[in-house]
């Protein structure tokens, strides 16, 4: 088991928020960290978590065998990546 599979089983209900969607959450977070360095603390630094949330959902839906294409898979990776640049904003 992974590390975050061991923190979601340990602190966070699979009926508040499902596994899969917290990953995707928590990419988006990870993926505005180069946007904020490249762009500054706006909106475009969002841009990387967006496209690349838009591109695995795509890749998912011409590979449906092996994975299933959600929209709410995107928009937790792009809200991921907004929490990030919001936060950054206030203590930067």
């Amino acid at each position: 088991m992974n590390f975050i599979q061991t923190l979601y089983n340990k602190y966070v209900n699979i009926y508040i928020f499902p596994y899969d969607k917290m990953v995707h959450f928590i990419a988006g977070m990870l993926l505005a960290i180069p946007g904020i360095m490249i762009f500054g603390i706006t909106l475009h630094a969002v841009a990387p978590a967006i496209i690349l949330g838009i591109i695995k959902e795509v890749y998912d839906y011409f590979n449906q065998n092996m994975h299933s294409p959600e929209l709410a898979d995107a928009a937790c990776t792009a809200f991921g990546g907004l929490l990030v640049v919001i936060i950054t904003g206030f203590f930067i």
